[in-house]
């Protein structure tokens, strides 16, 4: 059927039947009529075309419906009846339109729905029909509409209420590439402006599809090969690209070049910027257009880079938010069980056609076995809420057991259909996930995300070396076996939980990863001879290797970034010079380490699980008897001591801490404060300042590196921060010069880990990096 303009024929306004509230709101018929509305400008008109073509409807808008109904123009009406005339006339026009075309229909809407009428009719047809908020980029708003600025705005603030009147929202993006080519030409400009509609007009298509349930069976009738006829979670191996939105902010993040990084995009709302609602729709319609990936939606209970709230703001806030991806036609949502149930039975109410993601997260040291039955009740409780994959993420420290998964994944697989998906899958005290055996939507990360990868790479072309550096994803001790013993391993940089379980399996320890009881640094020995010279002049060759060499080199760049950042004021003094540690993991033992090594005497250690900090303390303590590093002004025998809390006043007897390293993984777990932990004021009395080393970096911008550039702010420029990208950029470095037996060139790599910093990234993500020699 052609797209026709139609004419109303009824003269009487018709009551609009309101149908009661039902589980699932927005599912509609598949006839239901589509009703955009949204400002002028922004291309309800086109976008009304597009729609009635393709689902073969009838296009009807409100400005022609008007004029048939009243035999003149809205203006003229205005102009011969006035305001509150031309108000009611509108809105009774509406409802006689919507009232006879409630199906097979798309009808687009003028200003007039902002008419306290019309509101009340549009709100009633939620409950039917989709209505669609149409809108786009504001400044092209401003310019487009021609208003003085305070006009334009004053516009455009009311049209933000369109949403509390509408169920759906799309955002209708503006693509400017070529623009001022194709300015230079006319038959240019033409092609432009044909590539950039046909862009518009599948995005919306397939906003279409999405909303009316069309997506899969159109692509399975067009081809059932095709990538789109098969959700990603029915195919083998599928990954999710995770993006936060703080980092989507940045404009130096190109897009494009994330294209192909997994079969979905997992958009994490992490950050609250003013006109959220409407970044996040820009985020939306960017990430489809450009990566052309269904998106799950993610909002974050406690976002790393803002306030803590309290838990009513976080319902009462957070549940928008989800709301809010619901209306954008996500695909998938991932919703926290745990989270209040009302909060939990709103959103499953509304969800419409998107999936629901039901998300468990198996916190603390003390996390059950996967073969435990509290993940069958957690499978079993995700099911009755009618949520369509189950993901549950379980925290581990090297005690990662294959057979318990299998027998997890057997207690599953013997419930009666229907049943969801599970995703089950462990992580670290750094954040870093490891899907198990998941066969889809498995969490990676994207190479341009990476710094030590770029940073190596980088580093071989500048000495025309052979070698590769390569991310490998491990989930067992016994996948770290398999790469290290094969014929090109060339050496690795090891993450947690594998920097523990590695050192009974390596022949060779140097004293450093033996004093702190870790190793992040493992190189093969291929030399024919126990000659260390012998095994030091095999690098960079490939073979079979003998045995093993460990180290750790997360103390050293601690060490490296304190000395660069120390002011002579506050150089170490072992009997005045004090300490500060915040973690008591595997990092605050390098950083105890660090400090020792650097001279210091007087080190205090700070954790929420005080055992952890003692069991540290205790460690290096019986380090310093034996390396007899007491002095006299140790008089109690120990230079390692504890705080029991934050609202501890500074130790008497010991000066403030001039040298502090923030040791708090980027996710909080039971045994360590969270990642927003901020030093207590009456910790940072230093007259003379001093260095804050945080090692979180995911994201680089943390509470604690806020608080000190506000310090710094403030007028007190006494006090230095060091981000995490900065160690970690140091650690690649040392890494490079053991794995091939080189100097770093330290100003290209630094230039690599300024570009990974710029752009808001994290040098490491996954377990294991390793390093091949051809």
């Amino acid at each position: 059927m052609s797209t026709t303009l139609s004419t109303l024929i009824h003269p009487e306004p018709m009551s609009l039947p309101v149908r009661p509230l039902k589980p699932n709101h927005r599912i509609f018929h598949p006839n239901a009529s589509i009703i955009l509305v949204g400002c002028r400008g922004a291309g309800k008109r086109t976008l009304g075309f597009i729609a009635a073509k393709y689902l073969r409807r009838r296009l009807l808008t409100e400005e022609h419906c008007f004029e048939q109904a009243t035999g003149c123009s809205r203006a003229s009406y205005l102009q011969k009846y006035g305001k509150d005339a031309l108000n009611f006339q509108m809105a009774r026009v509406l409802a006689q339109t919507i009232g006879m075309n409630r199906s097979n229909c798309v009808i687009e809407c003028g200003t007039g729905t902002l008419s306290t009428e019309t509101q009340a009719i549009l709100q009633a047809c939620t409950e039917t029909n989709p209505v669609i908020y149409i809108h786009r980029d504001k400044e092209y708003m401003h310019q487009l509409l021609g208003l003085p600025p305070a006009d334009a705005e004053r516009l455009l603030r009311a049209d933000q209420k369109h949403r509390e009147f509408s169920n759906l929202e799309y955002y209708n993006l503006l693509d400017p590439s070529g623009e001022e080519v194709a300015s230079q030409t006319t038959l240019r400009s033409t092609l432009m402006s044909s590539a950039r509609l046909i862009r518009a007009r599948q995005d919306f298509i397939n906003f279409l599809d999405l909303i009316l349930g069309h997506s899969l069976t159109r692509s399975w009738m067009e081809n059932p090969f095709s990538i789109n006829a098969i959700p990603p979670e029915h195919r083998l191996h599928t990954y999710v690209l995770h993006l936060r939105l703080s980092s989507l902010l940045d404009p130096k993040l190109n897009l494009d070049e994330l294209e192909a990084s997994g079969e979905a995009v997992e958009l994490i709302i992490d950050t609250w910027p003013n006109h959220l609602f409407d970044i996040i729709a820009a985020q939306v319609a960017l990430i489809r257009r450009k990566l052309d990936v269904p998106i799950i939606y993610y909002v974050e209970e406690n976002p790393r880079e803002e306030r803590r709230r309290s838990q009513e703001e976080r319902d009462t806030v957070d549940l928008k938010l989800m709301l809010h991806g619901l209306r954008l036609g996500v695909e998938y949502l991932r919703l926290d069980l745990e989270r209040s149930q009302a909060l939990v039975t709103h959103v499953l109410d509304m969800r419409g056609r998107t999936k629901i993601i039901g998300n468990y997260t198996m916190k603390g040291f003390g996390a059950p076995q996967w073969n435990d039955n509290i993940y069958v009740e957690h499978f079993l409780r995700a099911r009755s809420l009618g949520c369509h994959i189950v993901s549950i993420g379980r925290f581990c420290i090297g005690d990662r057991s294959a057979e318990s998964w299998r027998l997890l994944m057997d207690k599953i697989n013997a419930l009666p259909e229907p049943k969801p998906l599970i995703i089950a899958y462990d992580f670290s005290v750094l954040g870093v996930v490891s899907a198990m055996h998941n066969r889809s939507l498995n969490p990676v990360g994207h190479e341009a995300l990476k710094a030590s990868p770029a940073m190596h790479r980088a580093a071989y072309e500048h000495y025309m070396m052979p070698h590769t550096f390569n991310a490998k994803q491990c989930t067992s001790i016994e996948e770290v076996d398999w790469i290290r013993c094969g014929h090109n391993f060339g050496g690795a940089s090891l993450t947690a939980p594998f920097k523990i379980a590695i050192m009974s399996r390596v022949d060779h320890l140097s004293s450093h990863a033996t004093a702190i009881g870790a190793v992040n640094t493992l190189l093969p020995l291929r030399g024919k001879t126990s000659s260390i010279l012998d095994h030091a002049n095999a690098r960079n060759t490939a073979g079979i290797s003998s045995k093993f060499y460990g180290d750790n080199t997360d103390w050293s760049a601690m060490t490296t970034c304190l000395r660069r950042s120390i002011s002579p004021r506050n150089s170490v003094q072992p009997s005045r010079t004090t300490g500060l540690v915040i973690g008591a993991g595997g990092m605050a033992r390098a950083a105890v380490y660090a400090l020792i090594k650097l001279g210091c005497r007087n080190i205090f250690i700070y954790n929420r699980t005080k055992s952890n900090a003692e069991r540290v303390a205790e460690h290096f303590n019986k380090y310093a008897r034996e390396q007899k590093l007491l002095a006299r002004y140790n008089e109690d025998g120990r230079i390692c001591h504890i705080l029991d809390s934050p609202t501890q006043t500074w130790p008497s007897g010991y000066q403030y801490p001039t040298m502090i390293l923030s040791c708090i993984p980027a996710s909080g777990t039971d045994d360590n404060p969270p990642v927003d932990f901020r030093m207590p004021p009456h910790w940072l009395k230093s007259p003379t300042g001093g260095v804050v080393i945080e090692l979180a970096y995911e994201p680089l911008i943390t509470p604690l590196v806020k608080q000190v550039r506000r310090i710094r702010e403030q007028g007190n420029h006494t006090w230095v921060i060091v981000d995490g990208l900065e160690v970690v950029s140091e650690m690649a470095m040392e890494a490079f010069e053991l794995m091939t037996g080189r100097k770093a060139p330290k100003a290209l790599m630094r230039k690599l880990q300024q570009h990974s910093a710029d752009l808001g990234y994290p040098g490491f993500r996954l377990p294991v990096l390793v390093h091949d020699d051809p």
